[in-house]
């Protein structure tokens, strides 16, 4: 039988709240060290305690406590990598002309090809036009054959 809904909103009861604090965080380590290990990935979490009462001079917990050196390698892989991204004020209006121009081929191409379809539809008109034409002109000939 599964769990009922939890609804989402502040634990009145501070030791209640404190209580169901640790109980979550010990799962979320749980959780974590799980996730190292089977799939061999390196994980790292910095929880800050909520300040309470007596409570609050908590300290940050860092996991793993005992290999803080991947947490350091983490974070300095996160810096790295975010420092090659600068989006600069040329780069967004290089960005912004390049979709125009795509917006404005498609636009082209769709138009174009609606206007072959136009030309075909036109030539297939004057070409169902050429026939009615003969067709008449034919039925005229034989009806002037038989009263002449």
């Amino acid at each position: 039988m599964g769990r009922g809904k939890l609804r989402m909103q502040l634990i009145s009861n501070s030791k209640a709240r404190r209580k169901y604090f640790e109980k979550r965080k010990k799962s979320l380590e749980k959780a974590a060290k799980d996730l190292s290990t089977l799939c061999g990935v390196d994980i790292g979490m910095i929880v800050y305690a909520p300040a309470q009462g007596k409570h609050s001079d908590q300290p940050i917990t860092i996991w793993p406590p005992e290999n803080q050196q991947v947490l350091v390698g983490l974070i300095d892989s996160y810096k790295a990598s975010s420092c090659n991204k600068t989006y600069t004020l040329s780069d967004f209006f290089k960005d912004k002309t390049e979709k125009v121009e795509d917006e404005v081929k498609n636009k082209l191409q769709f138009d174009g090809g609606l206007m072959a379809k136009i030309d075909c539809c036109e030539e297939k008109d004057q070409s169902d036009e050429g026939v009615k034409n003969r067709i008449v002109r034919s039925c005229l000939e034989g009806l002037l054959q038989l009263f002449s």
